[in-house]
């Protein structure tokens, strides 16, 4: 099973759910900016289960769903004093980006291919599961 984890991989919560989630037998495929370096993803770098795409959320293509069965969305400004150093960021990371990454799993669905399980994204501490029906003919 291939799971999709936007940003984050090398945030919070992706520095601890990637490894995991490999070491379980997961493909990982890691779409980050990597605000601050790929440091924190050393031990992770290199494993055959883990693919890195270095990308920003907000102009990412309908390609990175190829083969994955699930989506993790960590893609955030995580706290109130990075939201505020840049208002209009937070609202394209936080909001616009994530919106835009569910609409395209509904493009996908519409061209009879989808994702096989669900979407996860993170909204604070709130965790929003949806799953993805599939399509059959």
């Amino acid at each position: 099973m291939r799971v999709l984890i936007t940003g984050g991989c090398g945030g919070y919560i992706g520095t601890l759910l990637t490894p995991y989630l490999i070491r379980k037998g997961y493909n990982v495929r890691c779409v980050d900016r990597l605000f601050f370096g790929d440091d924190v993803l050393r031990h992770v770098i290199g494993e055959r289960n883990f693919e890195l795409i270095k990308a920003d959320t907000r102009s990412i293509s309908k390609d990175v769903l190829n083969g994955v069965d699930a989506v993790v969305d960590l893609a955030a400004l995580s706290n109130d004093p990075a939201g505020e150093l840049n208002p209009q960021w937070t609202l394209d990371i936080n909001y616009r980006a994530r919106a835009r990454l569910l609409s395209l799993p509904v493009r996908l669905v519409s061209l009879g291919m989808c994702l096989r399980q669900a979407v996860v994204f993170m909204a604070g501490r709130v965790v929003l599961l949806m799953r993805i029906p599939s399509r059959t003919h």
